[in-house]
């Protein structure tokens, strides 16, 4: 005897699904010619990106906030990153290779190219960004929250140095990898950087909430 049950979406359901696409797309494509973008749906966001491109995921909830990951965008929909350990704060793990709308399948993402205006950083050709990542695929990557995440990772391809914004630099100051006056600044960098971010995601996830209940 067959089931009753229905996946097709209600209006309702049709509508808001709609509202966000057109909220996305729209955050996506301002940001075409700037640094980042807002958080959006992965697929609203793949077809605005250039290879050698940053992405930070977001997770779906306040907590989160503390913590992002990143990816290098490829190209052809592509992301390469380094995988986060079972306990998600040190041990081996490996840098992969992934479709991006499957890997972040639902979830909120943004472009973050972050350190494009920093002093002391310098965009390497984006066809060496994309190299160096496609490099690195199926290699070992000890990771280490405080001093070797997966924004090392991308920090490393875009701009050939590791930084991590979201750890404070303060892995970085110690492990040598950037100076005391750097630290300084990468702190106000790190403030502000948590401050978008959780500003960016607030205000999509309440968006979605207004669509849902409007």
């Amino acid at each position: 005897m067959g089931s009753s049950f229905s996946t097709n979406p209600t209006p309702q359901e049709h509508s808001l699904s709609l509202a966000l696409v057109q909220y996305d797309t729209q955050k996506a494509n301002a940001a075409i010619q700037h640094t980042n973008s807002d958080f959006v749906d992965p697929h609203c966001l793949v077809n605005t990106l250039l290879p050698g491109d940053m992405i930070q995921k977001k997770g779906n909830f306040i907590l989160q906030w503390f913590y992002s990951h990143f990816a290098i965008y490829i190209g052809n929909g592509e992301i390469v990153h380094a995988t986060i350990p079972n306990n998600q704060m040190y041990g081996k793990c490996f840098i992969a290779r992934a479709i991006m709308v499957n890997e972040f399948s639902s979830e909120l993402v943004r472009k973050n190219n972050h350190l494009d205006n920093a002093v002391g950083f310098q965009i390497q050709p984006l066809h060496h960004i994309v190299q160096t990542a496609r490099g690195q695929v199926g290699q070992p990557w000890d990771y280490n929250f405080i001093t070797h995440n997966c924004e090392h990772f991308t920090t490393w391809c875009r701009y050939g140095r590791e930084v991590s914004l979201q750890s404070w630099g303060i892995g970085d100051l110690i492990s040598g990898k950037i100076s005391l006056g750097e630290y300084v600044a990468h702190s106000v960098y790190s403030i502000k950087e948590k401050a978008t971010t959780f500003w960016s995601w607030f205000k999509r996830k309440t968006v979605g909430i207004y669509y849902s209940i409007g």
